[in-house]
């Protein structure tokens, strides 16, 4: 069999406050790169790596994406280089004999940096290989795609890679010089006969240390589970490229959150449950707790994303014994350029176990998803109640009688600065109307804190949390009711409480709104009405 494997690589930094900013955030960093033996080394290329500009590298370790800012160092090790941001870490590269004649690497983050001199030392390159071993061998010469997870000894900045080669006789696949650090490698593999991936383990946990060379098994022992999707009783071939399947282990019941966490951190949200659980986290029980989760979460693979091939089938390989979600769902194809996918029309969410002494398959059959319908222009909106930042309850009824502009929205997906601008121009411009009412949407976990951001950032208008983790799920039932295909995404409901437009981009916001004020205050709500339904 040919298989295609890919295995994804992450350097995380930390973080401090930052010196030397300038008005608009940015920041002039000098410092000096040296050997082992503290003697300064020239020619070393450096780069910056920010939350939110990770470096990106490709093969042979060719930067793709320098991030925010890079530098190289004079024949003395000195450098200056600027940045933006207040969480970064560096990444450095000797590559060759070059200016003072070494070579290797180095990744610090800005809190180490700094205690450290603003000196970066650098170490001797790592070797990491990995053997394969899936359903069969894998012989010499096939051709294998790979990324990798890194965990450095600190931790938020990230360094994503790929990489790409062909096995050795032993079926070994070597990816080269890497960092030192703790990886994270997993794979999908794919039969010459189904054109793409069809299959994905879990990952496993690897520690190579400065100047360490090391090979890995991967595959072999564990469980294979396949089936195939379906949903109103077929499946159209396209659906394959805007569906999801994700597999992920649940956490064994000792670790249960619920048993941990204090009965008021439980029933506490938003700003009030962010800062509860910062201080219960400096106790005893809660660093135990904390612990034992960090610990669990790099050892045992998060969630494993399978691949669908033409007809909805599944290849889940190796999976150990333990209890799994298995989360599939299909949306219609993605229209325009936002952040997200298009409408949901199915989706399929239950447990399953992998016993021990389990067979060496599972075939799961066909697994029938449960059609999704949500709302359609002109149609009642979905109820809903919700709690606002404080705790109040709120429901829809409290703004019968008005035009709402509810928008969906967080900052799981990407930052939506921008986004966020362009609406807040619509509440300065329309927030005068008595008629009008602007009400956010929040879909962000209830530990991140959203309070800081609504102020820095001069959102006004009225907020609510339905919060999920877009990472495990397709979304909240709300979320699904209203058929929410982007983040952020505006809809427009009628002071009758229906829904006059829905999925509206944050660009498109301002036309939408003024078109249709226009009209209202033209006394042509009908016409409105029946445009929007067109």
């Amino acid at each position: 069999m040919n298989f295609l494997v890919r295995i994804c690589v992450l350097v995380l930094f930390s973080s401090v406050n930052c010196v030397a900013y300038g008005l608009d955030g940015s920041f002039i960093l000098t410092g000096q790169v040296v050997n082992e033996q503290g003697e300064g080394v020239g020619g070393v290329k450096l780069y910056l790596a920010t939350e939110a500009n990770p470096v990106r590298i490709e093969q042979g370790l060719k930067i793709v994406d320098s991030g925010n800012g890079q530098g190289l160092t004079k024949a003395n090790g000195r450098f200056v280089m600027q940045g933006v941001g207040d969480r970064w870490g560096l990444i450095a590269i000797k590559e060759g004999g070059g200016i003072g004649g070494h070579e290797g690497c180095a990744t610090i983050g800005k809190e180490d940096f700094l205690a450290n001199g603003k000196k970066i030392v650098l170490k001797a390159w790592s070797e990491l290989g990995v053997k394969f071993k899936l359903r069969d061998e894998i012989g010499a010469d096939k051709k294998i795609g790979m990324s990798w997870t890194l965990r450095s000894k600190v931790g938020e900045m990230w360094v994503t890679g790929d990489f790409e080669g062909k096995t050795d006789e032993h079926g070994h696949l070597s990816l080269g010089k890497c960092f030192a650090g703790q990886y994270s490698v997993g794979h999908l593999s794919s039969e010459k006969g189904y054109g793409k991936q069809i299959g994905h383990g879990p990952s496993i946990i690897v520690r190579v240390d400065d100047g360490e060379k090391k090979v890995v098994a991967l595959g072999g022992g564990g469980v294979i589970v396949r089936g195939r999707l379906q949903l109103n009783d077929g499946w159209r071939k396209g659906w394959g490229r805007s569906a999801f399947l994700r597999v992920s282990r649940k956490l064994p019941k000792e670790l249960d959150v619920t048993k941990h966490f204090p009965l008021d951190l439980q029933e506490s949200i938003g700003e009030e449950r962010y800062l509860k659980l910062e201080v219960w986290k400096n106790t005893k029980e809660g660093a135990e707790y904390i612990g034992k989760l960090d610990h669990y979460a790099e050892t045992q693979s998060d969630y494993i994303s399978v691949a669908l091939g033409d007809e909805g089938e599944f290849l889940i390989e190796d999976l150990q014994p333990g209890t799994y979600r298995f989360l599939a769902s299909v949306y219609q194809p993605k229209q325009g350029g936002s952040c997200g996918v298009g409408e949901l029309i199915g989706v399929y969410d239950e447990d399953f176990v992998v016993n021990d002494g389990s067979n060496d398959e599972i075939d799961m059959g066909v697994v029938e998803l449960n059609p999704i319908v949500s709302v359609k222009v002109g149609e009642d909106a979905p109820y809903f109640e919700r709690k606002d930042l404080d705790g109040r309850v709120v429901n829809i009824t409290d703004f019968k009688g008005k035009n709402v502009g509810l928008v969906f929205w967080g900052r799981t997906c990407s930052p939506p600065n921008e986004q966020m601008k362009k609406l807040n121009k619509v509440w300065d411009r329309f927030g005068v109307r008595e008629d009008f009412v602007m009400v956010g949407m929040n879909h962000e976990p209830e530990s991140l804190a959203l309070k800081g951001y609504l102020e820095e950032h001069g959102i006004e208008w009225f907020q609510l949390r339905d919060p999920f983790d877009p990472n495990v799920g397709p979304g909240s039932d709300l979320f699904m009711e209203y058929g929410v295909t982007a983040s952020p995404a505006f809809y427009l409901i009628g002071p009758d409480g229906k829904v006059v437009h829905k999925n509206i981009s944050a660009g498109d916001v301002m036309y939408v709104v003024d078109r249709y004020f226009k009209k209202v205050d033209a006394g042509q709500e009908k016409d409105v009405e029946e445009e929007a339904t067109q």
